[in-house]
């Protein structure tokens, strides 16, 4: 087994950057809780759609607004601007 060091990125003040799944999991867990699970499970397979919903309804334009800031503002980054 290789043990390859995993490489860290800064910004240029020396702050640690998030990373895609880092943003990916935080997103997931704003709008999936704890408290979402009894509703979950009264809709049953009806939720896969309502998950997708808001996949496409919220999920979709933060990537391509932090796609767009990230261009726009490499030494800051996406989501931090």
């Amino acid at each position: 087994m290789i043990n390859e060091e995993k490489k860290e990125e800064y910004t240029s003040d020396g702050v640690k950057k998030i990373g895609v799944l880092g943003v990916v999991m935080v997103t997931v867990v704003c709008i999936d809780s704890l408290r979402n699970v009894p509703m979950i499970a009264k809709l049953g397979w009806w939720a896969i759609p309502l998950f997708t919903l808001g996949a496409i309804g919220f999920m979709m334009p933060t990537a391509i607004a932090s796609a767009e800031l990230t261009s726009r503002f490499p030494q800051l980054g996406g989501i931090s601007v």
